[in-house]
């Protein structure tokens, strides 16, 4: 999704699904992660338990597992390159297990595989 249609689904309330933000502009990341948080939390006693945010290098990766698992949606793992080939501390993940598969070695495609992968399941 580009950034015309993200302002068009916050502005018509048609936010469902998981959103990541990435990138160099910290301030636009902030900004629109603020317009989200806005649009989705309506009262702010519940604003823990609506979104969550890992942020830097400090995210632990069990956090990780454990947000997807909360979430509940399927969720695919993608690695531009084989991770499974290369040292073995690179082969340990966390996420996997909340996964519905890994694609990986595909390079920037397997962000494509994945969106079909989970079209196709959408599908059934």
């Amino acid at each position: 999704m580009d950034i015309n249609e993200f302002k068009s689904r916050i502005k018509s309330g048609a936010l469902s699904g998981t959103f990541a933000f990435a990138g160099e502009e910290d301030y636009l990341k902030r900004y629109y992660l603020g317009e989200l948080r806005s649009a989705i939390v309506t009262d702010e006693a519940f604003a823990p338990f609506n979104h969550i945010v890992f942020d830097g290098e400090d995210v632990k990766l069990a956090a990780i597992l454990d947000a997807v698992k909360a979430v509940g949606v399927p969720t695919v793992e993608v690695h531009i390159s084989d991770v499974d080939s290369r040292e073995a501390f690179r082969t340990v993940s966390y996420i996997r297990l909340a996964c519905e598969t890994v694609i990986s070695g595909r390079g920037i495609s397997g962000y494509t595989d994945a969106i079909d992968y989970l079209l196709q399941m959408k599908e059934k």
